[in-house]
């Protein structure tokens, strides 16, 4: 979970340009814990495959829209992939 969340801050800050506040309260996480996710201290032992970036990008853009449940479900769709 940390290395699919430190994506998804990654992408939010880079791509989006949100805050870390922001960021935070999207994917239900402390300010500290984005801090680390966009330092690499935290979440980055676990590689992520291709589709899964793919997944979390979708994710964001669906984040972005206000869409909260989107991230349980891309959770799911990437644990499915790494685990299959």
């Amino acid at each position: 979970m940390p290395a699919i969340k430190r994506e998804l801050a990654k992408i939010l800050a880079e791509k989006y340009k949100l805050r870390k506040k922001d960021i935070a309260k999207m994917l239900k996480v402390t300010n500290a814990a984005v801090s680390q996710y966009l330092k690499k201290k935290r979440g980055s032992r676990i590689r992520l495959s291709k589709k899964a970036k793919e997944i979390l990008q979708k994710t964001a853009e669906k984040l972005i829209r206000k869409n909260s449940s989107a991230l349980d479900s891309a959770v799911c769709k990437i644990c499915k992939e790494v685990f299959a």
